[in-house]
Formats: structure tokens, sequence, C-alpha cells
């Protein structure tokens, strides 16, 4: 069954939520080209456009999922879009002004930009986040796997401050304790993947990339890495290299929600609703406190035209983040939902 495309779909990143609807102005998903950003369609006029990155405060780290809403100065809101895996985001099809920008992350302040697109046609924002209280970062880097209890003590040794590191959010130490226990013991795939997660909250994705394949090609039975690949890959539209990666790692860990939930976007991207049904299905079965599995539930229920049900995982997302970076615009959908259930379509 292909992913129907005239239903409204809430569909998420891990990262990028689509807003595009009812929403006057709407956030691309991915960045413009250098051509699409310098001409409009009949490629005679500039187009203006707001572009830009939101970072923690502290570590430098790209904050993804975070809530950016455009609006006038003074005026009402008029576009809102989510943050990618790196950070970024992206306002088109502008005109000349003074803007404002509202970023919100859970576990950080709120931010105000002011941006002017007053002297040429673009503007490029970098927001800082200052984070409100230390919180559990969304990936958890893995324990050691058995084989790798024979490690040499120092590399041992390295890894867990590596570990003890990146939970107290200090990135650039963590990436050092892990490249040491690599060079002590270069066949040490655990290391490897929790660098290739360090790299990845410090925007390095091509070196994240390296650091999982790294690990795969050591211990090609090691799930974590090929459930990170597969995250990645699904953060940059590489939805087919992600299915590869994360069926291997549903069959060597099913009981991984994060491997479901990951392929359940790799398939929904695809158009596959029976596979993305089944994935976020078990997804759900094993982790019912994460919002983005019940939004993805929600799209599911909306491809099979059971309003009732998707509106029904939209409360749980709002119960279990009601302050969270997605939650106004989840009540926004979940509004414009209701809406076409009390008056559908002739």
């Amino acid at each position: 069954m292909k992913r129907p495309s005239s239903v409204w779909i809430l569909l998420l990143a891990v990262l990028v939520l689509e807003v595009c609807g009812s929403i006057p102005l709407c956030a691309q998903d991915t960045m413009p080209t250098a051509r699409e950003r310098g001409l409009n369609a009949s490629g005679s006029q500039r187009r203006y456009y707001i572009q830009g990155r939101v970072v923690d405060a502290a570590t430098s780290e790209p904050v993804f999922s975070a809530s950016v809403v455009l609006g006038r100065v003074g005026g009402v809101p008029m576009g809102q879009t989510i943050t990618d895996a790196m950070g970024n985001f992206y306002f088109s099809d502008l005109s000349p002004g003074t803007y404002e920008l509202d970023v919100r992350a859970q576990g950080y302040d709120n931010a105000r930009e002011s941006v002017q697109l007053t002297i040429g046609p673009n503007s490029s924002v970098f927001v800082n986040l200052q984070p409100r209280t230390t919180e559990p970062k969304p990936v958890v880097i893995e324990p050691l796997s058995v084989d790798e209890q024979e490690a040499p003590q120092a590399a041992r040794e390295q890894y867990k401050k590596a570990v003890e590191a990146y939970r107290q959010r200090r990135p650039e130490e963590s990436r050092a304790h892990f490249e040491e226990a690599i060079r002590l013991h270069p066949r040490f795939a655990s290391a490897q993947s929790g660098l290739g997660v360090v790299l990845l909250q410090l925007g390095d994705t091509a070196g994240a990339q390296a650091a999982f394949e790294a690990a795969i090609d050591i211990n090609a039975a090691y799930a974590p890495p090929r459930v990170y690949l597969g995250a990645l890959y699904n953060a940059l539209h590489r939805y087919a290299d992600a299915i590869v990666h994360l069926r291997t790692a549903v069959t060597l860990r099913p009981s991984s929600w994060m491997a479901h939930f990951e392929i359940s976007r790799s398939y929904w991207a695809v158009g596959d609703v029976d596979r993305a049904e089944e994935h976020i299905a078990k997804a759900h079965e094993l982790q019912k406190k994460v919002p983005q599995v019940h939004l993805m539930r929600a799209n599911v229920y909306v491809a099979r035209n059971n309003p009732a049900a998707a509106m029904k995982e939209m409360d749980e997302v709002l119960a279990i983040s009601p302050q969270g970076p997605m939650a106004d615009l989840v009540r926004q959908r979940r509004t414009e939902l209701s809406a076409q259930v009390k008056s559908p379509k002739p």
C-alpha cells in the first residue's frame, strides 16, 4: 500500500517535521541550492529567505527538533518548522522586512532573534540556546559488548571516561577519549560506535558515518552502530541505505525500540505503509514514552483513514511532553484533523 499524498500528514524527522498545509509559510526539509536561493520559479527575480542553525550554547552541539516560529515583529506567527538533525532550519518565499524568530526546545531557555531582510534577499542566523537543566540525551551510548571485555585495561578506562564526558555534555572531551581508546585497541567496535554518536552531536556527519561503518566492519553482529547509521541515513533522506542496516539491526536486536522506530520511518518515507505500520507497532509495544513513536503512529492512522485513533496518539504526545518543542504544532494539527472529522469533504 502506498502512502497517500492527498491527506494531511504529520511527519517527523529524528528527526524532520512536515508542517506544510494550512500554514501559509512552510520551511523546507532540505537546504536549498544556490540557484534555488537566488531565483524564483521564473528565474527572473531574487527570492528572500532566512536560513539558520540552532546550537547548544554550552557545547556548540546542534539542537534537533527545536521549534522555530517565524513572524513579523509585533505581529502574528507566519510559519513554523522544526530543526533537522544538524540543527538547521529554513524559511523561503519571504518579502523584504524585519522578522522575529521564536526558538524553543525542551531543556533549554526560550530564545528570540530579530532578522532584517531589508538590504539583501537572505539572512543567515545562528541561535545559541542556553541549557536549562542537564537532561538525558535521546541517544544512549551502549555498554561494552561481551567480546570487548578482553580489551586492554587502558583502552577500557578511556572508553569509560568518554561515556562519562558524553553524559556531562562535554562532547569534545568525549571524542578525545574515544579516539584514544581506539588508538589503544583498534578493533574496539563499541568505541567506534560511541565516537560516531559524539561526532554526530558535533555536526560531523561524514565522520560519524565513517565511525559507524568502522564499528560494523569490526563486528557485523553488533546492532547499535547499524541503528545509529540507519537513523543518520534517514536524516539524510537515504532511505534505501537506512533500510539495509535497519533490517539487520532488528534481526540482531528485536527488542530495540529505536531500531523498529527508525525502520518504520524509512518504510514510511518510501511509501510502504504496511511495513511502517508493522514496525511502529512493535516500537510502541517496546517504548510508550517517546513522543516521536506516537507521532509516527498518528501518521499511520491518518493514512488508514482512522482520525480518531490518530488524535488519540496526538493526545499521548501532549500528555508526555505538554510543553515540548512539538506541542503547539501537534495541538494545531489535532484541531485541524478534528475539524475535518466534524465537516468531512463531500
